[in-house]
């Protein structure tokens, strides 16, 4: 019995082909390109350290020739912010100072002002991006030079000029920006028994990146980017005065970081004036009421 068959069943093995290529040929190496940006993939999972993950230098060394395909594509990524062993998050404190003398703080990203999660995750990308160009406290680096890469630098002097368009007007031109790098870490076994909160403000470890123009020109070079780590508590204070003179604190500004405000909120007397106590040790001591006493 004989029935209908196809072009393709008639055509011998191997002799079809696409626009002048062989099929089998096209086959193969589709699946040869796809094995590649998966092991590619792989090996970027593999040389990224984090926590007590130490990446081997055999696979560092082989991960180099694909270095700018990833970059190209943006597939980077270690995967590493899952549990078990997930690294801090990165967030981007800017003062920002106008023209007429006012100032505030922002916070990105910020899920007040950002419920959606798109829009949200457009904010936390570039404050990834900038935590991952400064040193860690813990390297060393050659005098005179700047703590952060120069790639850092021109995401700093980006993020600023954009920040000067979004946060400033014609009446009222953005003068001046202070940017921070700030690391907010995961909390441990410990510290979450002994009643430490998610935004606790001893989780948060900030770098100032400096002062700029709203062209994003750094005001005092490069040199000093990065170099220095103000305590969290002395941020917190400066935040803390300058809300409170333009009175952002009892308007709750949805910009101003979260940690401090969820403090205010629950701490009102922060603001209250009459405590003859350094202001530094009053938001210590706030902070420090949560803690749970085994």
């Amino acid at each position: 019995m004989t029935g209908l068959t196809s072009t393709r069943d008639q055509a011998p093995r191997g002799s079809l082909k696409v626009h002048g290529v062989p099929w089998l040929r096209m086959k193969v190496g589709i699946s040869l390109l796809l094995v590649a940006h998966f092991a590619t993939m792989l090996l970027m999972v593999g040389t990224t350290e984090g926590g007590r993950y130490t990446a081997p230098p055999l696979l560092q060394k082989a991960a180099v020739p694909a270095m700018p395909y990833v970059r190209f594509l943006g597939v980077n990524s270690g995967y590493r912010f899952f549990a078990p062993d997930p690294g801090p998050a990165t967030l981007i404190w800017a003062r920002i100072e106008r023209v007429d003398g006012s100032s505030e703080w922002v916070e990105y990203p910020s899920r007040t002002r950002q419920a959606w999660t798109m829009a949200y995750q457009r904010e936390l990308y570039p404050a990834m991006l900038l935590g991952a160009q400064v040193a860690p406290s813990d390297l060393v680096v050659a005098p005179g030079r700047p703590r952060v890469t120069e790639l850092g630098i021109t995401y700093a002097m980006a993020f600023v000029r954009r920040l000067a368009r979004l946060h400033g007007s014609a009446d009222n031109r953005v003068a001046k920006v202070e940017l921070f790098s700030v690391s907010h870490a995961i909390r441990t076994p410990q510290q979450v028994r002994s009643g430490w909160d998610a935004e606790d403000l001893r989780l948060y470890f900030p770098v100032s990146l400096g002062a700029f123009s709203p062209e994003g020109v750094p005001l005092d070079g490069v040199v000093r980017m990065g170099h220095e780590r103000p305590g969290i508590l002395e941020v917190a204070e400066r935040m803390l005065r300058e809300s409170s003179a333009s009175g952002s604190v009892t308007q709750q500004a949805p910009d101003m970081p979260g940690a401090l405000r969820r403090l205010l909120r629950e701490h009102p007397e922060l603001n209250a004036p009459g405590d003859e106590r350094p202001l530094q040790e009053r938001i210590g001591t706030a902070v420090m009421s949560r803690d749970v006493q085994h």
